[in-house]
């Protein structure tokens, strides 16, 4: 979702999980990266769940902004209510970030639940939220799943690289498996 705050990528669950979470975990940041027709939206959204604070719409960044700040989250987090695959979730695993999508779309190739991430139904708001404090809140958790996922990425782009639409993956792999990292949404727990 880097550069697209869009409908399809629902950004407004993720504000609303996000509520959730913040009210068992106060300190917790929820940092988005991109622009779209939706930021002024999700801004006010933020504001009117009493999360503002918590939440910083960064803009569009360039791909060494981006990398920092994966560098820096503990969770990647996209409810896309449809995604054809989503390169940001092979690079948020290649980067060692334990991921929750939504199940049942292009990206359950290599998400695998409970494996290397997390998966939720789409549109669940509450579902999302638990995903969110769950792995918040286990440390070896998210180490867990952080660590099948560099085979994962390894494994996939080695088989899929080179299909049409893949070379931005196997170069935001390769990039992210060398320690440059990149990530559209990212959550950090302050104390974890």
């Amino acid at each position: 979702s880097v550069g697209n705050l869009i409908p399809t990528k629902d950004h407004a669950l993720l504000l609303r999980a996000f509520a959730r979470v913040s009210k068992s975990i106060p300190e917790t940041h929820l940092d988005i990266i991109g622009e779209g027709p939706e930021r002024p939206r999700l801004q006010e959204l933020a504001t009117s769940l009493g999360i503002r604070s918590n939440v910083t719409f960064l803009g569009r960044q360039d791909r060494t902004q981006v990398a920092q700040a994966m560098q820096a989250c503990d969770v990647f987090a996209l409810p896309s209510r449809y995604e054809g695959f989503g390169c940001v979730y092979l690079e948020a695993l290649a980067c060692g970030k334990p991921v929750i999508a939504c199940s049942g779309q292009g990206i359950s190739e290599i998400i695998r639940n409970g494996h290397n991430g997390l998966l939720i139904a789409a549109g669940d708001e509450r579902g999302l939220a638990e995903r969110l404090l769950q792995l918040l809140q286990d440390r070896a958790l998210r180490e867990r799943l952080a660590a099948r996922s560099d085979d994962d990425v390894v494994a996939f782009v080695a088989n899929n690289g080179r299909l049409p639409g893949t070379e931005t993956v196997q170069a935001a792999a390769v990039v992210a498996l060398a320690g440059a990292q990149d990530h559209p949404v990212e959550l950090r727990h302050e104390s974890a």
